[in-house]
């Protein structure tokens, strides 16, 4: 599984469980993200997604695939239902904790209940 945070305040970041910052060049791969981070409702429909981030379904595959291969392919879960963001973070409910401020000194740690 992979551990890291997501940094929502400033620029979108993946930082991983060694505190390096992960690049995202592309604005699509910080945008999907970033919705993945902070849903809470468990995984989103592929079609909800690919109309909330205006994209084609092949370019919202792309950048699935592109974010996986930079965050690691275990970060982001699909299934029949859908997509979620799984960054190893302390589980609450169906959602790992994985957002956080963009703040250097708060790890996931910061998170644990």
């Amino acid at each position: 599984m992979s551990v890291g945070v997501v940094r929502l305040l400033g620029p979108v970041q993946f930082v991983d469980g060694h505190d390096v910052d992960i690049a995202l060049r592309s604005v699509s791969m910080r945008r999907l993200l970033a919705v993945l981070a902070v849903s809470r409702a468990g995984p989103l429909r592929t079609a909800y997604l690919v109309d909330l981030l205006g994209v084609t379904p092949s370019a919202f595959r792309t950048s699935v695939s592109r974010l996986r291969a930079r965050i690691g392919d275990e970060a982001i879960r699909s299934d029949a239902t859908g997509y979620r963001l799984d960054c190893g973070g302390p589980r609450r409910g169906a959602f790992s904790v994985c957002a956080a401020p963009a703040f250097p000194h708060l790890g996931p740690e910061s998170f644990r209940g």
